[in-house]
């Protein structure tokens, strides 16, 4: 393993995530190789718009909540969920009126 804010390692295969993110080096190469591949494939861009980015993301800032922004975030979910189960009823007693409708 080796990269950017990563000292040249030998890691386990089964800790290793594979992604689609590649870089052009040969096998072998050097710290600076790695490194200029890695600039040059623009890999830290493409990896924070990764979906597996944005979840980490928001794991880490979740972690780092404290208990008045956890309770805060409970009361919101709280406040989303009977606002999607209210109109869930809502298109739910539409569609019923327009079943009824069509049978007359």
């Amino acid at each position: 393993m080796d990269g950017p804010n990563f000292p040249r390692v030998l890691y386990p295969l089964r800790r290793l995530t594979l992604t689609k993110f590649k870089i052009a080096i040969q096998r072998g190469s050097n710290t600076g190789s790695v490194i200029k591949g890695w600039k040059a494939a623009d890999i830290a861009k493409k990896w924070e718009e990764s979906s597996t980015a944005k979840k980490n993301a928001a794991r880490a800032k979740r972690a780092s909540l404290n208990d008045y922004d956890r309770f805060a975030v409970m009361i919101n979910r709280k406040q989303r969920s009977y606002a999607v189960r209210a109109l869930a009823k809502q298109s739910l007693k539409a569609g019923a009126k327009a079943v009824a409708g069509k049978k007359k």
